[in-house]
């Protein structure tokens, strides 16, 4: 029986440094040593195994932060452009792949858990509204580019003190993030992954930021480029819609709310 990339990657995951032996005994018992050997080395040569050690001591371990570090080194102009990988997300089964260890699932379902018992949800996320607001505002929209740092954010979203030499749509981003966090906490209950609610929380995030006003709150419909990357982004409205909706069915099926989180 053959053995999939998945399987291999599954087992690294959950028994890092694990050598050839151990991941054979375990999802290969079928394959012969030699394909063992031919299907890890082609996982390394792909960057998503980095191996240490060298004969019997010889460890397998999922591709970190040092070849992340080392992709994104390299000049955007000097990377092979790279486009949408549909059977990235068609590989993905829901309840048997998993991007995040057992162990580590039941550590974050752990430190999640409510002391006293369970609550109703949004209890604990009213308890420290005002403080998550600033967080989440300002750690999100950092990711797009912000440069507000989180003093400026706080600032902003309490008084409403814009800083000093920013460009006016910064502002907005952060204020469009605390009104979409505001509506999520506020609809915990009623909200799901729909595309109406989706469609909803990204009508709040880009309000008065997109140069075409009648996208906000919907899918795209134009190509779009990244700046100073590789990647190419698909510019099929057909096709975006279809893996959109993939992407909707099987985060709906993840149970463990950590799982559909990194999935997300």
């Amino acid at each position: 029986m053959a053995v999939s990339d998945q399987e291999i990657l599954a087992f690294v995951g959950e028994n890092p440094g694990a050598g050839r032996d151990a991941i054979r005994r375990s999802v290969a018992r079928d394959v012969s040593e030699t394909t063992i050997w031919r299907l890890l080395k082609r996982l390394v040569e792909e960057g998503r195994l980095e191996v240490s050690g060298k004969g019997r001591a010889t460890g397998y371990k999922i591709a970190g932060g040092s070849v992340v570090r080392a992709h994104l080194s390299t000049p955007y102009i000097r990377r092979v452009p790279v486009s949408y990988r549909p059977e990235f997300l068609d590989a993905y089964v829901p309840g048997k792949t998993w991007y995040l260890s057992s162990s580590d699932r039941e550590r974050l379902i752990e430190a999640g858990r409510p002391r006293g018992g369970a609550v109703p949800a949004g209890t604990y996320a009213r308890r420290i509204l005002e403080q998550l607001l600033v967080d989440l505002s300002w750690a999100s929209s950092r990711m797009e580019g912000n440069t507000y740092d989180i003093l400026q954010t706080e600032r902003l979203i309490k008084f409403g003190e814009e800083a000093a030499g920013k460009d006016r749509k910064e502002a907005l981003m952060i204020l469009n993030h605390k009104e979409a966090i505001q509506y999520v906490v506020d609809n915990l209950d009623a909200i799901g992954l729909r595309r109406l609610d989706l469609f909803a929380i990204h009508a709040l995030l880009s309000d008065g930021l997109l140069a075409d006003p009648a996208m906000s709150g919907r899918l795209r419909a134009m190509p779009v480029g990244i700046s100073h990357s590789s990647y190419r982004p698909l510019d099929d409205a057909v096709t975006i819609a279809e893996e959109f909706d993939i992407l909707l069915q099987k985060a709906a099926q993840i149970t463990d709310p950590f799982e559909q989180s990194f999935f997300l």
